[in-house]
């Protein structure tokens, strides 16, 4: 009996997936990324005016976090 081989790795595998992902609905993606970048940091403000900084600290890293995300993932919106 021989050994079973495979001819491409999960990995790649995925690597396709979400390439082909990405071109289908990379536009969208990077609209949606872009303006959550902008409105982001204003909640984010919002929140820390009201007083939410001391009772939420986890909310306003993940904020923080995503808005730094968006940022990067939506940065290339409308330069086509």
């Amino acid at each position: 009996m021989s050994p079973v081989t495979y001819s491409r790795s999960p990995s790649v595998s995925v690597r396709a997936s979400l390439a082909f992902l990405l071109g289908l609905l990379g536009n969208r993606i990077r609209a949606v990324a872009f303006w959550l970048a902008v409105c982001l940091p204003w909640t984010f403000l919002a929140l820390v005016a009201v007083g939410y900084d001391a009772r939420y600290p986890n909310l306003l890293a993940a904020i923080l976090v995503g808005s730094v995300l968006c940022t990067a993932i939506g940065q290339d919106h409308l330069r086509n």
